[in-house]
């Protein structure tokens, strides 16, 4: 990637795999063809090489909307305390 990109992300095992199957979900679900595998390598820093600016800005939106949801989830699981029904 571009010095421009690495912010995003740290190294390839700061994206949990939770994030990555929901980042893979999310951009199988868009419009128009799906993400090659070895872009997804290569984004993921997996391997070197580069990406496309569509197929980056497609794994890029998918992995926004991913941790979106994800943040969203955990958000609620924390506002919403477990209690016991059978006391």
């Amino acid at each position: 990637m571009c010095d421009a990109c690495e912010f995003e992300f740290t190294s390839p095992a700061a994206v949990s795999a939770e994030l990555i199957i929901r980042m893979r979900t999310i951009e199988v679900a868009m419009a128009g063809a799906p993400v090659a595998e070895e872009d997804w390598n290569v984004f993921l820093g997996r391997a070197g090489g580069s990406i496309g600016w569509t197929q980056y800005e497609r794994m890029l939106l998918s992995r926004h909307k991913a941790a979106q949801d994800l943040s969203s989830e955990q958000s609620l699981a924390r506002a919403s305390p477990r209690r016991c029904d059978a006391i």
